[in-house]
């Protein structure tokens, strides 16, 4: 029999389209979030449990739960499935992390739908290799003593909380709102309880005119505020490098950095210092590490990021992205222990919350395990 045929296994393999309150609110200058939306996928076959998620945005990527879904109704699923029961889980492990989901796809999809599949793909094929992600592509590193990681002030939460509680600080992000009169109030309290040698970012979130960008990020650098993030519009690359050339600001590229191509055209046009590198944005973790070899190879810095209210897969994906990249300037952690009250799923990496650290997934796959919460959202059945 061809290592490629699906056998005769019982198998299911089924996707949730979650959609839940979150314990807390969080805003900026572009969108209020109360709720988490992310698409689950799920697997059972052969003993392997097994999970994969993305999180469409659509001021993002475009993409919502709905046009995921459609996706999802086209796919091939006895070609993708052959490749997840092939008799050789280490050789397309390396094809999918190589080459993208493509290999197992044929028909080329959005990022959110090759994130979801992508992660089920390396998260089945870890765990019938029974090695975690993280260990096979750092194979040889040794252990992963664990990473510090940002903390992001939205414009939900008061200051006075914010540094109340949730500090150590090591790196420090801020979401812009829609008065900026008040957000330089929050970075002069800031930068003057936090001194002169923890890094602020200022987060837009797309908010703003070239013209008011010209105006404001001077008083940004006033805050020692180095690094801007995506200030105007997507993919207006030549004003981010007007911006850069006038002010003297870092420009931080992250709705404007969906694919290989924009980072082409970014560098191409001197527009930004840093790249924010989110797995569900980018579709996945394979184009993720893509994108930072480029931005090595031509001297971008970049910071591991998450989406808002990331739920299930997607929360150790990025986390054992970040383990991958030590040359990344500062991760995120994502805040699912404080937005999801009852979960639908549990990582197998951990935060704590007095470093403000996390430590790595630690079980085959991405060791997320799925909760039996997940079953009051509408579930459709693939295979």
């Amino acid at each position: 029999m061809s290592r490629h045929m699906v056998t005769a296994t019982m198998c299911e393999l089924s996707a949730y389209a979650v959609d839940m309150p979150m314990a807390r609110s969080f805003g900026h200058a572009a969108k209020q979030r109360n709720n988490a939306e992310s698409m689950v996928l799920t697997y059972q076959s052969a003993g392997i449990t097994a999970n994969g998620e993305c999180a469409p945005r659509s001021y993002v990527t475009g993409e919502t739960l709905d046009t995921v879904a459609t996706e999802l109704a086209q796919v091939d699923w006895r070609r993708y499935r052959a490749g997840l029961e092939s008799k050789d889980p280490a050789d397309v492990m390396q094809q999918v992390l190589d080459n993208g989901i493509g290999v197992l796809l044929g028909e080329p999809a959005q990022n959110n739908t090759c994130c979801a599949l992508e992660l089920l793909a390396l998260d089945v094929l870890g765990k019938r290799l029974q090695t975690s992600v993280l260990a096979h592509l750092a194979e040889g590193q040794g252990p992963h003593p664990p990473r510090p990681f940002s903390q992001v002030k939205d414009s939900s939460l008061a200051v006075e909380d914010f540094l109340a509680n949730r500090g150590p600080f090591h790196v420090v992000k801020v979401k812009a709102s829609s008065n900026f009169c008040a957000d330089l109030q929050v970075l002069q309290t800031l930068r003057a309880q936090l001194g002169e040698h923890i890094p602020i970012i200022f987060d837009v979130n797309m908010a703003w005119t070239l013209e008011q960008a010209l105006d404001r990020c001077p008083k940004l650098r006033e805050q020692q505020v180095d690094i801007v993030e995506e200030p105007l519009p997507a993919r207006n690359y030549c004003a981010l490098a007007t911006l850069q050339r006038v002010t003297g600001i870092e420009v931080m590229l992250d709705e404007s950095l969906c694919s290989l191509a924009d980072a082409e055209q970014a560098l191409q046009h001197h527009s930004c210092t840093h790249f924010n590198l989110r797995v569900a944005k980018l579709g996945g973790i394979s184009p993720a590490l893509r994108l930072a070899r480029f931005a090595d190879a031509h001297g971008i810095g970049y910071q591991v990021g998450v989406q808002v209210a990331e739920c299930a897969t997607l929360i150790d994906a990025g986390r054992t992205l970040s383990f991958l990249l030590p040359k990344a300037f500062t991760t995120e952690a994502g805040q699912s222990d404080l937005f999801f009250q009852v979960p639908v799923a549990q990582p197998s990496s951990t935060v704590n919350r007095l470093t403000n650290r996390i430590n790595a997934p630690a079980h085959a796959g991405f060791g997320t395990t799925v909760t039996p919460v997940i079953s009051q959202f509408k579930q459709t059945r693939l295979i």
